[in-house]
């Protein structure tokens, strides 16, 4: 499990059991960059795009996550932490709540 400001959350070698076999199911799965313009060259509308994740960083999006009202049921919780326009580590308890 990773994270970043960027793309957010970020799964890496998920597996699962069948049997005795471990079987592969991905290396690394995120959010990719994918900008759809809304075909006017004209100002505002050249930064206007859909999934621009790699503009404005989906991993600033992030709050913390409450028991009840996110997550349900068995889970557990990871904290994320990145850094800032400054460089300055930035933490975000309860960011992710993986479900049982």
């Amino acid at each position: 499990l990773g994270f970043n400001y960027r793309e957010g959350i970020v799964l890496h070698d998920l597996r699962f059991t069948d049997g005795d076999a471990m079987r592969p199911v991905l290396q690394r799965l995120s959010l990719v960059e994918m900008a759809v313009p809304y075909a006017d060259g004209n100002p505002p509308y050249t930064r206007k795009c859909a999934f621009d994740v790699g503009d404005y960083g989906l991993g600033y999006c992030t709050t913390s996550l409450s028991l009840g009202c996110d997550c349900l049921g068995h889970i557990r919780y990871f904290d994320a932490l990145f850094s800032n326009a400054a460089g300055e580590p930035v933490s975000v308890p309860k960011a992710v709540c993986m479900h049982e």
